[in-house]
Parts: structure tokens; sequence; C-alpha cells
């Protein structure tokens, strides 16, 4: 009968989000049971059990740790021959390096033939592929090749290994018996920011990975741990300590009232595109166009457009924005404001970036203080003959239609050589304020810029009539004094 071997070491695929550099990975070391001690390897080897009787090793990526063996090789030049033996001479001559059991293997390091079994062999995508392969037939097998095998020659890998050393070595630190177990392979892909681990993540409490080698398995287990570090944690207590500032600095000048200049009126406008509804295409936008009359000053943005906005899938073909328009008008005290002129174009576009026009519509909007609820308006679209029109809305797609938006509420005005056709409708609500001084009243209420300024105006309005009547004093004195000098 074959003796059976437990495998619970099992790899796993994850996608970088940030820099690999911010990542650690940590290798936890626990005896098994029975075993009261960790095996011996030499006196220089750093002392790192905690209480609870495990040993931490932590790697950076791409770290390289020497183990006694590869210290004492890299060590002497002549051993040194490929550009990385080179390095790794240099950075034992030029800094301190100490030798470690847990060790590492980089990229182009020559890594020791571990006796591992097939599973463990075979890679993730590997491993998926086949399952899905099962499961679908000849012809559309193909579509499940993955850019990601392991295998493939047309992508870089970047490689680290994570060994233990088992090795045994004589007094004078040579080796005797060389005997490596891999623990951790890592295995990143730079093009698609991917990361292979074999093993995966476990808990050494509940899932503890076992150490084989030749002889049989070793008398400790281990766990592995990756760790993220957020560098950019200071960044973000920044930016959030600015935006609120500036939060704050725009909260204080919102919540500072100006009142209007005599003899000026100022009405705010609070707009909403609500909802939109039963159009021909599904993914819909807004474009809107506000026109305002000559005699009124607005401040805001007279052209806009609204998010695309997919429709709901309880069957209601419903589309929501909410989107909201501000803008404030300024005109003189006893003047009846005429509405203003608010234009709708709603667009849809596809995958295909084709963006073709669902309908017109327009609103006047009279500038009454009051609130107005939800308003429907009915949207129209531009048709000429019908069957051209269809195909070339259907291959090619068409939007902004009408030149000129007044002929939607002036047809009267113009030739029109089309005709409209009903397409679904939008939903529209609005409030409107108007601020105005009482006749005979003073201004209440006045920021410290109007009150400085009205200092100013009311300093100059008193010299000035200080100054005529000196000169109006002094008109008889200047007449006699000038006969006396002739």
């Amino acid at each position: 009968m074959q003796d059976y071997h437990k495998s619970n070491k099992i790899p796993s695929l994850l996608w970088i989000k940030s820099s690999l550099n911010c990542f650690k990975f940590r290798i936890k070391l626990k005896p098994r049971e029975g075993v009261v001690k960790f095996p011996k390897f030499c006196d220089s080897e750093p002392t790192n059990i905690n209480e609870s009787g495990t040993s931490d090793y932590v790697f950076e990526w791409h770290e390289k740790v020497f183990s006694r063996w590869e210290f004492n090789h890299y060590s002497e030049p002549n051993n040194c021959i490929l550009e990385n033996e080179k390095e790794y001479n240099r950075k034992i001559q030029n800094e301190d390096y100490k030798v470690s059991q847990m060790f590492t293997y980089l990229d182009s390091e020559r890594m020791p033939k571990v006796e591992i079994k097939k599973s463990e062999e075979t890679s993730l995508i590997e491993r998926v592929r086949e399952r899905i392969s099962n499961d679908v037939t000849s012809s559309t097998r193909h579509l499940f090749k993955s850019e990601l095998d392991l295998n493939s020659n047309d992508e870089q890998w970047q490689s680290m290994h994570i060994v233990w050393d088992n090795s045994e070595y004589n007094e004078d630190s040579q080796i005797l018996f060389k005997d490596e177990c891999l623990l951790l392979s890592l295995n990143y892909n730079p093009s698609n920011n991917t990361l292979l681990m074999s093993p995966r993540e476990n808990d050494i409490d509940y899932n503890p990975y076992d150490v084989y080698t030749g002889a049989g398995v070793l008398g400790f287990q281990y766990g592995v741990q990756v760790i993220e570090e957020q560098n950019d944690e200071e960044e973000l207590v920044a930016l959030v300590n600015k935006l609120n500032s500036k939060l704050d600095k725009k909260q204080k000048s919102v919540l500072q009232f100006v009142a209007p200049p005599l003899g000026r009126n100022i009405t705010s406008v609070h707009f909403e595109i609500v909802t939109g509804e039963n159009f021909d295409h599904d993914n819909v936008y807004v474009e809107y166009t506000i026109k305002v009359p000559n005699e009124i000053d607005c401040s805001g943005d007279l052209h806009g457009r609204t998010h695309v906005s997919k429709m709901l899938e309880d069957g209601s073909s419903r589309c929501y924005f909410g989107h909201v328009m501000n803008f404030e008008l300024e005109y003189n005290n006893g003047f009846d404001p005429p509405p203003l002129t608010i234009y709708f174009e709603v667009i849809s576009v596809d995958w295909w970036r084709r963006h073709r026009t669902e309908g017109y519509a327009y609103i006047k909007v009279a500038l009454v203080p009051g609130n107005n609820e939800e308003t429907r308006l009915e949207c129209r679209r531009p048709e000429e003959d019908k069957r051209e029109a269809e195909r070339r809305r259907f291959f090619v797609g068409e939007c902004h239609l009408i030149k000129d938006l007044r002929v939607l509420d002036h047809p009267q005005d113009y030739d029109a050589k089309f005709r409209f056709v009903t397409s679904g409708d939008i939903t529209v609500r609005w409030n409107v304020i108007t601020q105005a001084h009482n006749p005979g009243s003073q201004p209440s209420g006045p920021s410290s810029a109007s009150r400085l300024l009205q200092g100013a105006e009311d300093a100059l309005q008193q010299y000035s009539r200080a100054k005529a009547t000196l000169a109006s004093a002094t008109e008889d004195l200047d007449a006699i004094y000038g006969s006396g000098d002739r």
C-alpha cells in the first residue's frame, strides 16, 4: 500500500491595484505537534521567536536574502561571473549582510529543482482552463485560451522564491549536504498586473503547511500572509483636511446674505430634470439650452447636459437623471420680466458610440416666486421621409437635427419641411425665489464689503459738499482781493 501524503497547498492569482513594492510577504513558522523546538542552524541566526512559540520572517518584493552557502560563494570574486553575481559580491562587500536559514531566489538565479507533486506543478491558469474545457465543445474551447499562462514565452515574468535551507554544514561553514525546501513561489506579470502565488495565504492555526524534503517531513509547519502597506495614508488625510477647509470657506460665503443693489431685483431659479420615459433606445442623456431675454442679466451656464442614464429593469422603461441647474437673473426694479425658454434634446448612445436624437421638448418658465411641482413634457422628433430616416437612424445615428431651436415654440415663423413624431417624455420641476428692496426701506443686513463701499461713497459725497460750500463762501473774498491788487 502506498503512503498517503496530504496536500493542502493551492495556488492563487492576485490582481495588484497599486505598486507591488507596497506589499510584504510574511512566513510564520510553528513547531509541529510533539516537537518542542525549531531546527538548529547556527549561532548567527537571528532570534525572532515570540511568546506563542512561532517565528516570523518578513520579505519585501524582490528582496535578496542570502543563505550561508550563497554568502560564502558570492563573497569570493572568483566565483562571480554573471552580472547579478557581481552585484551580489559588491553588496556583500559594501553592506552589512547577515545570512539566514530562510532566504530568497530572484529572477535570473538558478532555482534548485524541488520535488513537488503534479498538482502543485500545474499553474492555476492551466487548472482553471482544464476545468472549463471539460464542459464546452471543441468548437468553443479556443475561446477559453488565456494570456496569463506562465509557460508562455511571449511575456516576461518576474519571480521571487522563498526557500528554507535545510542543508548540513561543517564547522568551517562548508556545505556537506545541500537540501533546500521551497516555501513560497511568487510570479508577477507586469503586463496585466497580476501576481501568481503558490501556495496561497493560509491560517497557520487551522490550515498549516508542511515542509517536505527527500527524507520526509520537517519538524515545523508554516503559514503565508500578504501584507499591503498604505503609504498614501498621510496624503489622504491631508487631502481630506484641505477639502474640509475649502468646504468651510464655501459654506461661509453661502450663508452670508448679500442684498441686491438698489433699484435691482435678483431672481434665483433652481431647475431639475427628474426623469425620462418611453424612449425608443436605452442609455439616454439630455442636452439643454436656456434662452434669456435681452433685458435680463444672467449668471450661470446657459448650456449643458446630464449624465447618461439607463432604463430601469422593472419594465417601466423609465430612467432617472436628477440633474440640477442653478442660475441667477438680475433686472431693474419695476420691470415685468418675460418668461425664460428652456429647450431640451434627448439623445441616446449605444455601444458603437452612435448618438440618436430621441426627441425635443421646451418649456416656458415664468419668473414668479413659488414652488412648481413635477411637470411632464412631451418630446417630439422631426422626421422627413420615414423609410430613409429609419435606415439612417439605425445604421448611422443622428443627433442635433434642428439647428435653430426656436422652431419648436415658433413653428409659424419657419418653413419646415418635416413633421414631428411623438417619442417619449421627460419630467421637470423648479423653484423660483425673488429678492428685492421694499419701497422706502433701507437694505437690511448688508455684508461687510457692502458696508465698506457704502462708507467710502458717503465720505466722498461729504467731501464734495464741503468743497462746494467752501468755494461758494470764498467767492466774494477772491473778488475783493483781486480788485485791491489792480
